[in-house]
């Protein structure tokens, strides 16, 4: 574990020169063996990323490392599970009207005002339209908006891979021995790299969150399967953001997202709203408790 230890003990500084530029496998290439990068660096961070392997040396450093040393600061759970921060924020949006499940399938700029194609059936006017999505889906929804170019062109060049997440009760995605289940298990094969979450360890419950690699069997007891486009993080990543930043609002299009803000973490998506909410309402009470 020495190494690791001295990845991690250089993971701050690397966090602070903030250079997108150094790839995960030049950076490793700096001081580390070979053999830690293909036997353990990147499959290690790959089961993390839920990612295939090939595409880890190829992050950059700042990303890997970042995450890295946040992860040393420590998790926390929410009581009650993410329903109960959501529930707290929807309780606070009086003046808003919140439909779900319209499938909106278009966005376009139509003179001084956004129309918004819902189920291709209902078409509804905006003077503002923010669209917090991965940017591969807002790609989608601008793509027939000739006034919306600029941003879809920007949009559309971020990368991404397919991936699967299985909630599911099969212990045959742990470890064979009970005593080495962990919150968080990886797992190196001749297919890949994975990871299986013990999401019942508090109640020592079997319940568990597998990212299932292509071609993997199904586990047993599946209770829900999610398929999904994961971001691939490259240094062209740092371009876009400043690309994005320079057309943040124009005509009153925000974009709000991970990838427009920093690296590929929840917070990130977090500060890319704050900066929105900022621009459209910044004397609103929710701002000012932010600033104490």
């Amino acid at each position: 574990m020495y190494w690791l230890r001295r990845l991690l003990k250089q993971a701050g500084a690397v966090t602070r020169s903030r250079d997108w530029s150094v790839s995960f496998r030049d950076y490793l290439r700096k001081g580390f063996p070979r053999n830690f990068g293909e036997e353990f660096a990147y499959p290690f961070f790959a089961a993390n990323w839920g990612s295939p392997v090939s595409v880890m040396p190829d992050f950059p450093a700042y990303d890997v490392l970042k995450v890295l040393a946040m992860g040393t600061e420590g998790y926390w759970d929410v009581e009650g599970g993410s329903t109960t921060y959501i529930s707290a924020l929807v309780d606070q949006l009086e003046q808003v009207e919140i439909r779900l499940g319209r499938g909106v399938t278009a966005v376009r700029r139509e003179g001084s005002k956004f129309t918004v194609d819902e189920n291709r059936t209902s078409l509804r006017a905006f003077d503002a339209v923010i669209l917090a999505t991965p940017s591969n889906v807002a790609a989608r929804l601008t793509a027939g908006s000739t006034n919306l170019r600029a941003a879809h062109e920007v949009l559309s060049r971020f990368r991404y891979w397919d991936t699967d997440i299985v909630i599911h009760s099969d212990p045959a995605f742990m470890p064979r021995r009970r005593k080495d289940w962990s919150i968080f298990n990886h797992f190196y094969d001749d297919d890949g790299a994975w990871a299986t979450e013990w999401s019942g360890l508090h109640e020592n419950a079997p319940v568990f969150r597998t990212w299932l690699l292509p071609g993997r069997p199904l586990p047993k007891s599946v209770h829900h399967r999610q398929s999904f486009e994961h971001l691939i993080v490259t240094p062209e990543n740092a371009v876009l953001q400043r690309e994005l930043a320079a057309l943040q609002g124009r005509d009153g299009l925000f974009l709000a997202g991970m990838y427009t803000t920093d690296i590929d973490i929840h917070e990130s998506s977090l500060c890319s709203a704050v900066a929105i909410a900022r621009r459209l309402a910044p004397d609103s009470p929710g701002l000012r408790h932010l600033k104490q």
